[in-house]
């Protein structure tokens, strides 16, 4: 009997031990249960606060950016629009978590995500600088300009376009007369239009040129009124300043970070005076190019008779390599199909 009762009491014992830790262990569960619940809903407050400081950062963000588009030529960076877009969609993941809680579903996970993105877009609105870039209204069209075939009149547009995009503050393009300079020249303002976002001016200084018009030329590319302003010295700093202030323009003559000025002139020493760091001549076509030239001006409806085409290279040859006089030339020839009209004009020259 005594040996009995010992064997109950020792089954009472652990079966009480038992029971003791499974007790302690679904309390213990429980306390880590609501611990977590009573996390998730601090973080759920956290989360909502700040989203409710981003919510408010957005309002003064779009006010200020949508009055400085509408009162001044001034475009949003497209560093904005992105943080808006992500600001949406955290706004949208905070509701959809919501619900979820509503459901009784409760996911740490990404709401410490959520968390963590909140922050991050925060911390980005602290390090904005400028809301908003200058815009410019393209007042520039592209100019008529005959397309070149010649070699070396490619080389020297890729040339040209080479060093405006590596740093090049001015270029000088020089020449005779009728070598091309201002072909060059309206190619490459062309494809900056085309394949840029410069803000791009054209001037031309011709002969007997002022200081006030050459400056009043210029203002107008840059939306500067000038109108009340005489003294040519003040003037000069007024657009200095705007160049300054400005972004991506190309034709400022004097040394402004983001600036390129390209000039044609027939005189080396231009170039030279006006500081130029890249210099290009521009030389007379060597005889292929020249007969090319001349060749594809005249048309592909001018067909060449065996005894007409030695006269037309006579004519050519005649023109000294000079484009301008080839391209004349030939378009005045284009469609004649009679050997004296080609050997009256060969006699004119």
């Amino acid at each position: 009997m005594s040996s009995l009762v010992c064997a109950l009491h020792a089954l009472g014992s652990a079966f009480c031990n038992i029971m003791e830790s499974f007790t302690g262990k679904v309390i213990d569960s429980s306390v880590k249960d609501v611990r977590s619940v009573i996390d998730f809903d601090e973080n759920l407050e956290t989360l909502e606060r700040n989203i409710k400081q981003l919510s408010d950062k957005v309002v003064d963000v779009k006010t200020e950016v949508e009055n400085r588009e509408q009162y001044g030529k001034k475009k949003r960076k497209r560093e904005i629009d992105s943080w808006l877009d992500d600001v949406m969609k955290v706004e949208e993941e905070l509701s959809a978590l919501k619900e979820e809680v509503t459901r009784g579903e409760i996911n740490p996970g990404a709401l410490e995500k959520l968390n963590g993105r909140a922050g991050e877009l925060l911390e980005q609105s602290k390090h904005f600088g400028m809301l908003v870039h200058d815009m410019y209204e393209r007042e520039e069209c592209l100019l008529l300009v005959p397309q070149v075939h010649e070699k070396i009149s490619e080389q020297n547009i890729e040339d040209i376009w080479s060093w405006s995009h590596n740093n090049v503050s001015s270029i000088g393009i020089h020449g005779k007369e009728g070598v091309g300079k201002t072909t060059l020249a309206k190619h490459i303002h062309n494809r900056l239009l085309k394949e840029t976002q410069y803000q791009v001016c054209w001037v031309t200084v011709s002969p007997g040129f002022s200081i006030k018009r050459l400056q009043d030329d210029l203002a107008k590319h840059v939306n500067l009124d000038l109108s009340d302003e005489v003294d040519e010295q003040r003037r000069a700093a007024k657009l200095s300043r705007t160049f300054k202030t400005s972004k991506n323009i190309l034709g400022d003559p004097l040394v402004v970070e983001g600036c390129r000025l390209i000039l044609t002139t027939r005189s080396y020493e231009v170039c030279r005076k006006m500081g130029c760091k890249k210099l290009l001549e521009v030389k007379e076509l060597n005889t292929d190019d020249a007969w090319e030239l001349f060749r594809k001006s005249l048309g592909s409806e001018t067909v060449l008779s065996p005894d007409i085409e030695p006269i037309a290279k006579s004519m050519a040859r005649r023109c000294k390599g000079f484009p301008l006089r080839l391209i004349t030339l030939a378009e005045s020839m284009r469609g004649v199909t009679d050997i004296r009209e080609w050997k009256n004009a060969l006699k004119e020259l």
